[in-house]
């Protein structure tokens, strides 16, 4: 009888332990599923998104979303763990003309300023900008023969003052965190004629446009200015 409960009181034990031990392997392995879940995180998610609210002299205000492209950012976790993720996308220069609808800033008149609005009020510890001529945009791979053509763009108190000179630009933001950066793009489009109005325009200009869209139509509007 004595030997009989002294076996099961071994199973017992034998099993109690045996119950810790998946319990307890259970929980190691669910924690380590939440940080792997959590390491996997997409760290291009974590970037903050940027705004940009164009306010005219007349007023008139518009907001769009730049597009972001290339960066990189370092997420923490409460593990102790991390996850730096780096992406790379096509430069602005390198956007077709055709998705450039959503980030484009009408301007409506001749002085106008844009605001950058970082989410959460994330503001970058840095922030730099510069811009081209939007009739320099192929919207292909080549752009090495346009990269110099760029020109560096103040920013203070994170806005930028807009002059609308009869030319549409492309502008690339890039603001850097503690955490990584990010490059960012949008267009302003000119009021003034249009971008082929090439009275505006220097005879670079007039070049970018008869290679990007063609001689037929810039003789057309070589046309109407012999007409004024």
């Amino acid at each position: 009888m004595k030997q009989a409960m002294k076996r099961a009181m071994k199973r017992a034990i034998s099993l109690g332990i045996t119950l810790l031990f998946v319990i307890t392997l259970c929980t190691a392995c669910g924690n380590q599923k939440n940080a792997s879940a959590g390491t996997n995180q997409t760290a291009y998610e974590k970037v903050p998104l940027l705004d940009v609210r164009l306010v005219s002299d007349d007023s008139s205000e518009q907001k769009v979303q730049a597009l972001q492209l290339s960066g990189s950012w370092t997420v923490h976790y409460k593990n102790g763990t991390g996850s730096t993720s780096h992406w790379d996308s096509a430069h602005s220069l390198q956007i077709k003309p055709a998705d450039h609808k959503e980030m484009t800033l009408h301007l409506s008149s001749t002085s106008s300023v844009v605001e950058m609005l970082f989410s959460n009020d994330n503001l970058p510890s840095s922030i730099s900008a510069q811009r081209w001529n939007a009739a320099y945009v192929k919207g292909d791979q080549d752009i090495s023969d346009v990269m110099n053509k760029g020109e560096s763009v103040e920013i203070s108190n994170g806005t930028i003052r807009i002059n609308d000179d009869g030319r549409s630009y492309i502008y690339e933001i890039y603001a850097k965190w503690t955490e990584g950066y990010s490059y960012y793009t949008f267009r302003t489009e000119s009021n003034m004629g249009g971008e082929h109005d090439l009275r505006n325009m220097t005879i670079h200009d007039v070049l970018a446009i008869a290679e990007n869209i063609g001689a037929d139509l810039m003789m057309s509007d070589l046309s109407g200015i012999l007409k004024h």
